[in-house]
């Protein structure tokens, strides 16, 4: 599949949005509604420091953001969610499909460069949890996922979990966790507090090789501390 021309506001290999080199845990871009959009666009590029997907699909995309930023980063996108609401959304609606996440099995015939799932996974039923993360693990050998903890502010609770229950389901799968994102947004102003505090990423072991700069930063972080609650969120907490 040929690849599209990346929008010249994003960096590669450390050059940041217009050229700017702050460092990642500065401040997320500005100029939008709210602050997910600004948000996802720190964080993916701080993911393409370590790894370039040319293919992404996420389940439960909602409006599009995250596909529209990988997509300007010069990624083919494709999203899966419930309800789908075509005046919101940020991508062509070609790149949507439409399915029930709590009921179907989420299945493709090709294999993705990254999968990612944010926030999603704890809107569903804990019957669904470890089908949803399988389902996850065969559309590609690198994950992105994050899901509300208990009490977190404002988020569905139906399946809510600390983090290293869903880095235990993903172990199930094969794949090993790399806490690479979250120590250098976790005090970038204007970022979301979900994902300064919940994202993971997931690597099936056997395929770990293929991405020397991930094995890399593992080499030099050996230990991670998969439950965490971010002073912000802590601030919020259900108190009842």
């Amino acid at each position: 599949m040929k690849k599209k021309k990346a929008n010249n506001i994003w960096y590669r290999q450390g050059k940041l949005e217009n050229g700017r080199r702050e460092e990642a845990e500065s401040v997320v871009p500005q100029g939008q509604e709210d602050g997910k959009y600004g948000s996802a666009v720190a964080i993916v590029n701080l993911l393409l420091r370590y790894y370039e997907p040319h293919t992404v699909i996420e389940i439960g995309c909602g409006e599009g953001t995250w596909l529209e930023v990988f997509g300007k980063a010069g990624a083919v996108v494709t999203g899966i969610d419930s309800e789908v609401d075509l005046p919101s959304l940020r991508v062509t609606p070609k790149c949507i499909v439409q399915a029930d996440i709590e009921n179907e099995h989420i299945t493709c015939d090709n294999k993705f460069e990254l999968a990612m799932s944010l926030e999603t996974a704890n809107r569903l039923s804990e019957k669904r949890a470890d089908s949803f993360v399988r389902e996850l693990a065969a559309l590609s050998d690198v994950v992105m996922f994050s899901a509300a903890i208990p009490g977190q502010d404002g988020a569905p609770q139906q399946n809510a979990q600390y983090q290293s229950y869903w880095a235990e389901k993903f172990s199930q799968e094969g794949f090993r966790a790399i806490d690479c994102i979250r120590p250098f947004i976790w005090k970038t102003q204007g970022m979301l507090v979900p994902y300064a505090q919940n994202i993971l990423l997931y690597v099936r072991e056997e395929q770990f090789a293929m991405y020397p700069l991930l094995v890399d930063y593992c080499m030099k972080n050996k230990d991670i501390i998969y439950d965490l609650v971010h002073p912000a969120a802590w601030e919020k907490r259900d108190k009842i």
